[in-house]
């Protein structure tokens, strides 16, 4: 599915004082492990250079630091998905055409994780190294 106009609205809402912007990515293997991690991301609109070689720098959303849990890492109890065993993971979706999703596992020395996703339902979908991604978006407004 294509991601022509996906982000507009989710642009727009953050360029409206007190909006912020949440996400969750989930992500699942064949092995049976799953990751879970929400957060918040900032926008960053496009840039470009001038001179005869400028060159435009599409718009990202990002969160450079978001805990990342998998069901595979357990409390004492056999709970899945436990915080203290967490790792700690970078997202940032440029919003370029086609949109990109770079993730990167920074518990891992920096390990970098990419995927074009298809758009649908609201949703982000990719994979990327045998494991497939699930990103949504969601509005909201800053408690403060």
């Amino acid at each position: 599915m294509s991601c022509d106009g996906f982000f507009k609205e989710y642009v727009d809402w953050l360029g409206s004082a007190g909006h912020i912007l949440g996400f969750t990515l989930v992500s699942n293997q064949p092995s049976g492990v799953c990751s879970y991690s929400r957060g918040f991301l900032s926008y960053q609109p496009s840039s470009s250079t001038s001179g005869p070689f400028g060159i435009i720098i599409p718009a990202t959303l990002e969160n450079t630091n978001c805990q990342q849990l998998f069901n595979d890492r357990s409390t004492s109890t056999g709970q899945p998905f436990n915080t203290e065993k967490s790792d700690s993971l970078a997202i940032r979706i440029t919003l370029s055409s086609p949109p990109r999703v770079r993730l990167t596992l920074n518990t891992w020395g920096g390990a970098l994780l990419a995927f074009t996703p298809e758009c649908s339902n609201g949703i982000l979908i990719g994979a990327a190294s045998g494991v497939t991604f699930v990103v949504s978006l969601q509005k909201g407004v800053n408690p403060k």
